[in-house]
């Protein structure tokens, strides 16, 4: 590709420019490091007065400037350099070279400790982990962070990478026009994703090396990483470019807190407004200005899915809309949880996926594969992690968790579904503290205990009338081989608690039947507790909220049960439907 200089003119302000002739004396506490670096830029390109110019310019920049020299200001000067072969004047040279870093590199060489470089290793993270998970953890594993191979990327804008230098001022040129100070971090990504297999290879020692070893030698290697980047932006939920407008990276007045946010971020988080948008397409945005949040330009271009990770208690504050509840048999195993992930398979690269947690922001997770999280923070760290290792792109956490939905809604005054304020952690912040589940340990202790005595009494009374014949102490056993059982229990739908004890629920063709079983076998009852006739059922509801609950209802009496999991409950509701209809049909 050739190089059109009177475009960079114009784009850079160089075109007519007026200013004095460069020259400066060679005076500077730090001459030597320039003077160093110039004899290693571009080693058997430059002439000796090229050398000798470039210096100059480099010396003349700190001074104009009142900056210290650093490492890549010789990178990005000699480009400009070079272009004096072709009718460039040293003045405009400089210009260009001076303007270049203002609008491409900003403030990265105005502090000594490259703070800013600091916080683009961090957005590499969490965008490499976003996009290429299995390539991240590959890194991760192998101590590869950002900081050993994407110093010198950009510092010197990729000029490492690529040995062509017409390709250098395309990279460049495409570079300025995108007017993103942070399109590095996009470029960076895109290079490891584009080079993915070479880096993975066994070629190397190591992925370092394997790293170091990548050189993008043609046009249309370059336009790839290019055109890679641009699509990665578009991937990204506009929460992201939301919140990195607000990070200022470049700002050192604020570069220490912004690097304090983004370490405490370290993967993709979507904000409330955006997640709301999407749960609930039908809402209007009140802003009579058409606020960034009202315009089609920053509608993320993937479905995004929500599954939310609290725990029933933290569902008492309510449920958001068109997002899938935990099953609750996902809490007592690792290989549930697992399964539970693999049926997403088919969403993977196409849809965005957010965990939601109570109030959680996103951090630092460990998981240890036998372990089961103890609460809804760490079931979210849980599947988040396991995500990632299974390779699906496109995680993310709910910024601030429900919280943050809940304080939105309410001030958009939308109704959450199934609120229930008392219970709710938001609304009533002693609902969910420690005291509270130890009342509801010792109320349910009680219980059990006046169950007990009332089994005791009973026995003792039925001995105390007993007559002679020992028989009658054994209770008689009911045998339903041939029925289909499921193992339930008992719900209040108020206090939304289930019975201590587990029944085995029989679906006959004719009759469901709900009763105590005997030596672990479901289809063998010592007592009847309750029974419906087939026919007598008018309906059968389920719960949204527990989508395992289920109410029979007939006309003197309702059956509400929890079952041992959501697919469960589903056979249930389709068997007794099938009976349900053969009955009616036969009449």
């Amino acid at each position: 590709m050739e190089i059109d200089i009177n475009d960079w003119k114009d784009f850079l302000g160089a075109k007519g420019t007026k200013m004095s002739s460069i020259k400066t004396s060679f005076d500077l506490s730090y001459q030597r490091v320039i003077k160093t670096d110039v004899l290693r830029t571009k080693t058997g390109v430059l002439s000796e007065n090229e050398m000798q110019l470039l210096e100059t310019l480099l010396t003349y920049y700190c001074k104009d400037t009142d900056t210290v020299y650093k490492q890549g200001m010789n990178e990005i000067f000699a480009p400009f350099l070079l272009m004096m072969r072709n009718g460039v004047t040293l003045e405009e040279a400089y210009v260009m070279g001076k303007n270049f870093i203002h609008a491409c590199l900003d403030s990265m060489f105005r502090d000594d400790d490259f703070k800013p470089a600091q916080a683009m290793f961090l957005i590499v993270q969490i965008l490499l982990k976003y996009i290429n998970p299995t390539l991240s953890l590959y890194l991760e594993k192998s101590y590869v962070t950002p900081e050993l191979y994407a110093t010198s990327w950009f510092l010197t804008l990729f000029q490492s990478k690529i040995p062509k230098m017409e390709n250098v001022l395309y990279l460049w040129r495409e570079i300025f026009l995108e007017k993103d100070k942070i399109f590095s971090c996009y470029l960076a990504v895109s290079i490891l994703d584009h080079y993915k297999t070479h880096i993975e290879s066994k070629q190397y020692p190591n992925a370092a090396q394997a790293i170091s070893r990548i050189r993008m030698e043609t046009f249309f290697d370059v336009k790839s990483i290019i055109d890679g980047a641009r699509e990665i932006k578009r991937c990204l939920p506009f929460s992201w470019h939301f919140q990195i407008m607000n990070f200022d990276i470049f700002n050192l007045q604020t570069i220490k807190s912004v690097l304090e946010g983004l370490q405490q971020k370290m993967c993709m988080t979507v904000l409330a407004r955006e997640a709301i948008r999407n749960m609930y397409p039908d809402l209007k945005c009140t802003c009579t200005n058409n606020c960034v949040w009202c315009n089609k330009k920053s509608y993320f271009n993937k479905p995004m899915i929500f599954l939310d990770c609290r725990t029933e208690l933290e569902l008492q504050s309510g449920l958001l809309k068109n997002a899938q509840v935990l099953e609750s048999n996902l809490w007592n195993s690792p290989d549930q949880i697992d399964q539970y992930l693999n049926s997403f398979n088919h969403l993977k690269g196409t849809t965005h996926i957010v965990l939601i947690g109570p109030y959680i922001n996103s951090g630092l997770f460990t998981r240890e594969k036998a372990s089961l999280p103890s609460d809804s923070s760490e079931m979210v760290g849980y599947i988040y992690t396991l995500f990632i290792e299974k390779g699906f792109p496109y995680v993310s956490l709910l910024e601030g968790g429900f919280k943050n939905c809940h304080e939105l809604l309410s001030r958009f005054k939308i109704d959450i579904q199934d609120h229930v304020p008392e219970y709710c952690y938001i609304c009533n912040p002693e609902a969910n503290k420690p005291k509270n589940k130890v009342t509801h340990g010792i109320k349910k202790l009680a219980k059990s205990m006046t169950d007990v005595l009332k089994s005791t009494y009973s026995i003792v009374s039925n001995n105390l009338s007993f007559s002679g014949n020992q028989e009658n102490m054994f209770t008689e056993v009911l045998d339903y081989s041939n029925s289909i059982a499921y193992l339930c229990r008992r719900f209040d739908k108020v206090t939304q608690g289930k019975s201590d004890e587990e029944f085995s629920l029989l679906i006959m063709k004719n009759e469901v039947i709900l009763g105590r079983f005997a030596n672990n076998n479901p289809k063998k009852l010592i007592k009847i507790v309750e029974s419906m006739q087939m026919p007598s059922i008018e309906k059968i509801t389920s719960l949204k909220k527990f989508p395992n609950v289920l109410t029979f209802i007939s006309p003197t009496s309702q059956l509400c049960l929890i079952f041992n999991s959501i697919s469960d409950a589903k056979q249930c509701i389709s068997l007794v439907t099938k009976y349900f209809r053969d009955q009616k049909s036969s009449n």
